[in-house]
């Protein structure tokens, strides 16, 4: 009988190990301006953020890389149709990762420039970047040259020969995904995994019972 309150426990939180961590998703629409051999009009910005809670209401110009706590920006995933990015491959611009929502908190805005590398050894080295900027701007530039470098981030760029993209007006669509425990989980909704638990500690608490009624005196 001592085991009923650990299966209570371990049955209860199934569904909420996932409650927190939530994802985004922003997709441009297919570049109409190209300059070089890299891009082409097929191709587009798109990916993920994921932050460590849903997005609060009425967020303006609110900037997720420098939170401590509440809506801290946890992982990134962006593809520009030739490169993609990841906070292992690449770094954020000035710090910024700028998101504005409406009064239910879906995002409105969004403002976010990536730089691949994340860091540099010697000039000469080749840079990508990728960047949203929600009614500025949105596009990627792949080939500059990193002209100089200062503890290990670069600090000037020749983008003479580099190949360019952009999204003209900018149009970008933001998304919040569904929560994978819902997605996975048909039945998944909070009152199912609680009447679930109760129906496993009533089985345990019958089997408990007759073990104890088969034991000798």
């Amino acid at each position: 009988m001592k085991r009923l309150p650990a299966l209570m426990l371990a049955l209860t939180a199934l569904p909420c190990a996932s409650l927190h961590a939530t994802t985004y998703s922003a997709t441009s629409a297919n570049y109409n301006f190209i300059q070089g051999s890299i891009y082409t009009t097929a191709m587009r910005i798109s990916g993920t953020f994921t932050l460590d809670h849903a997005l609060a209401p009425n967020l303006a110009s609110y900037n997720l890389a420098a939170t401590a706590s509440n809506n801290t920006l946890l992982d990134w995933n962006f593809n520009d149709g030739a490169y993609t990015y990841t906070p292992a491959n690449s770094t954020l611009v000035s710090t910024q990762f700028i998101v504005s929502t409406d009064a239910s908190g879906n995002p409105t805005a969004l403002g976010f420039g990536l730089l691949s590398p994340r860091t540099f050894s010697t000039a000469g080295q080749l840079v990508n970047d990728v960047g949203i900027t929600t009614g500025d701007g949105v596009g990627a530039d792949a080939g500059q040259v990193c002209t100089a470098v200062n503890a290990g981030q670069c600090t000037s760029l020749d983008a003479s020969h580099a190949s360019h993209s952009g999204v003209t007006p900018p149009t970008v669509t933001i998304a919040k995904l569904p929560d994978p425990s819902t997605v996975s989980a048909p039945a998944g909704s909070l009152p199912t995994w609680l009447a679930l638990a109760v129906a496993m500690m009533g089985l345990a608490w019958r089997l408990s019972a007759r073990r104890e009624s088969a034991s000798p005196a």
